[in-house]
């Protein structure tokens, strides 16, 4: 039997979400995203641009670095 390995998420994005009541697609509108890249940013396939990453934070009403905190560090993209 072959065993998946779950993956990560990002657990600040997800309980932003969470208090603004807010699922991936609701999210995706008011940021102006596609589903698929909220659902690639929850479970950390991808980085957001900084362009993405203030569209969220925008939409969740709160700072980027709370919701991305390698991306406070790094200042980005890899």
């Amino acid at each position: 039997m072959e065993t998946r390995k779950s993956p990560r998420r990002n657990t600040a994005l997800l309980a932003a979400m969470g208090r603004r009541d807010l699922s991936q697609v609701a999210l995706a509108a008011v940021a102006g995203l596609s589903q698929r890249t909220v659902n690639q940013l929850v479970v950390q396939r991808i980085r957001p641009t900084q362009a993405t990453a203030k569209a969220i934070a925008k939409a969740l009403g709160c700072p980027v670095a709370t919701l991305f905190t390698d991306f406070a560090n790094r200042g980005g993209r890899r």
